[in-house]
C-alpha cells in the first residue's frame, strides 16, 4: 500500500459528507502501515489555532515594565487610588516604575514632599512587593524605583490584602 494514500475504502463512502462540510481528514501518523487519518471539522481545529496562538501572545506580554506617575504630596486618597492600581499590577506578576515628581513651587512650600510621598508609597506596597529598585537620580524634584513583585503562591502574598 502506498504512503501518500491517506483515505481508506471506508472512509470513501465519508466523501459525499466531506465535500458538502467543513471536515477535513488530518493524517495522525503516516508511517503506519496503513496511515492513519482522523476527520475534523475545520472550523474547530482553526479556532484551536487561534486560541493556542493568542495565549502564546498573552504570556509573552506577561512580565511588562508598568509604570505609575505620582505628584509629591499628593492628597492621601488620589494616593491610594494609585496605589490599589500598583498593587493590582503586582498582583498580576508585572514589575512597576513609580516616578515621583513635584514642580519648583510646590517644593518651596514643602521641600520634603518628595520624600514624604516616596516612603507612603513604599509603605502602603511593602506587602506585595519583593525588592525595590532605586535609579540614580540627583534632583530633588524626581524619584525613580522600581517594585518587583513577589512570586504568585508566596506565602507572605496570602492574606495580604485585608
Amino acid at each position: 500500500m502506498r504512503n501518500d494514500v491517506l483515505i481508506s475504502r471506508r472512509s470513501m463512502y465519508w466523501q459525499p459528507v466531506i465535500s458538502h462540510s467543513h471536515i477535513i481528514s488530518a493524517v495522525v501518523n503516516a508511517t503506519a502501515d496503513p496511515p492513519i487519518a482522523r476527520l475534523e471539522d475545520y472550523s474547530k481545529m482553526a479556532m484551536k489555532k487561534n486560541t493556542k496562538a493568542k495565549e502564546i501572545r498573552v504570556l509573552a506580554k506577561a512580565r511588562a515594565l508598568k509604570e505609575m506617575f505620582v505628584g509629591g504630596g499628593i492628597d492621601q486618597h488620589d494616593l491610594g487610588i494609585k496605589m490599589k492600581k500598583v498593587i493590582s499590577f503586582l498582583e498580576d506578576g508585572h514589575p512597576v516604575k513609580v516616578t515621583v515628581t513635584a514642580l519648583k513651587k510646590r517644593l518651596k512650600v514643602d521641600p520634603f514632599c518628595v520624600e514624604e510621598t516616596t516612603l507612603k508609597v513604599l509603605e502602603l506596597v511593602e506587602d506585595y512587593v519583593l525588592s525595590v529598585q532605586q535609579a540614580d537620580s540627583f534632583s530633588s524634584m524626581r524619584k525613580d524605583f522600581t517594585l518587583n513583585p513577589k512570586p504568585k503562591g508566596s506565602p507572605l502574598m496570602i492574606g495580604a490584602r485585608g
